[in-house]
């Protein structure tokens, strides 16, 4: 194994285990000793993402698809993070990029779900982007967490439900479906419910700020019900 091949595989094993400061530290050293690496930008923008760095991110991933136009990976880094620039339109371009160059490929098809519900208006292309994404991969549970998703922007609360479901019955502790869960279970007022499912999510991803922020919402609601039936007691009661 050369010692290029040896330092990427670090910096996967990095960024698989969340120490993404240490793989840009590593890679920015790669792409600077070989710039013709495209496996090297993509690690680097992965690694970029990880710290929520999306412009450097976007920056990482152009260059990967300047040096490999036809893979569909350097498309798909480049629509995650343009669509976390804000960029919806030019998120849907690259994902639909990367479905050309890779139909039968899962990630990409969840790639133009997630870009296509960024972009107002462009459902009917998410629907279809996630049915697609299942019919190629129907056990993998970020297929069903990204139906579920484009199920509740469409108003399918009922299918919502089922698809978060179906993620955790795959990995029981996918934190993005049991964050929906929790979002739809306090939309309808099931409190106890929501409040365990983020608790799970946020357990399961620690570094997610989203996730802790939900569990402060549920205390939050959960206090001003008791003080609002604390008050009517007492106006009863004076009473």
């Amino acid at each position: 194994m050369s010692g290029l091949s040896q330092e990427l595989d670090r910096a996967q094993y990095m960024i698989d285990v969340k120490r993404y400061g240490e793989a840009v530290t590593l890679l920015a050293g790669v792409v600077a000793a070989d710039p013709a690496d495209s496996r090297a930008w993509c690690l680097l923008a992965r690694a970029h993402a990880g710290q929520g760095q999306y412009s450097e991110a976007a920056s990482a991933a152009g260059e990967a698809v300047a040096l490999a136009p036809a893979d569909d990976w350097p498309h798909r880094l480049a629509s995650n993070a343009y669509m976390h620039l804000g960029h919806p339109d030019m998120a849907v371009r690259a994902a639909a990029e990367a479905c050309r160059l890779a139909p039968n490929e899962w990630r990409a098809q969840l790639c133009l779900a997630q870009a296509a519900l960024a972009s107002r208006g462009q459902f009917a292309l998410a629907e279809h982007a996630a049915v697609t994404a299942r019919a190629i991969a129907p056990d993998e549970p970020d297929v069903h967490f990204v139906s579920g998703q484009v199920s509740l922007a469409r108003g399918n609360r009922k299918a919502a439900v089922a698809h978060h479901e179906r993620a955790l019955a795959l990995n029981p502790d996918h934190p993005g479906a049991l964050n929906e869960l929790g979002r739809i279970r306090l939309s309808r007022a099931h409190t106890a419910r929501a409040a365990r499912h983020f608790l799970q999510a946020a357990r399961s991803a620690p570094q997610v700020r989203g996730y802790s922020h939900n569990i402060e919402v549920v205390v939050r609601r959960t206090v001003a019900l008791v003080i609002y039936v604390a008050s009517v007691a007492s106006v009863i009661l004076a009473r």
